[in-house]
């Protein structure tokens, strides 16, 4: 395994024995299985559009991620909203939609309170 950073985490070599070659080299194209890279500064600028800056930064870039959800019976077709959300918003969304209750307890212990919002106001307009 490599040592350096991040690289430490990732292979040395691919599944049928390939070096990788780890790290941003303006002499390589990225996407190869033997080519570990990301996005240098102004491409990850480029990459998060229309947004400005990138997940580095607690800006817009970095902490505003778009969400598609198709549900033909279950959402408004077309419809686009704007709203603060988060990760945590999934599960009440999905429990809603379902019409599921979140369970408190399982096997005599004590689950933590569920956090979140439902999406589904905002999926149907």
């Amino acid at each position: 395994m490599a040592e350096d950073g991040w690289a430490r985490f990732s292979p040395d070599t691919t599944q049928d024995g390939q070096q990788i070659t780890i790290g941003n080299r303006l002499d390589m194209m990225p996407g190869d299985a033997q080519i570990y890279q990301s996005d240098d500064n102004p491409w990850a600028n480029v990459s998060n559009a229309p947004f400005r800056l990138f997940k580095h930064y607690v800006h817009e870039g970095g902490i505003s991620t778009p969400l598609i959800a198709h549900w033909p019976k279950g959402i408004a077709p077309k419809i686009k909203g704007h709203a603060a959300c988060h990760v945590a918003d999934i599960l009440p969304t999905i429990l809603k939609a379902s019409g599921c209750a979140y369970q408190t307890e399982v096997g005599g212990h004590t689950i933590h309170p569920m956090q979140g919002q439902s999406l589904m106001d905002v999926f149907r307009g």
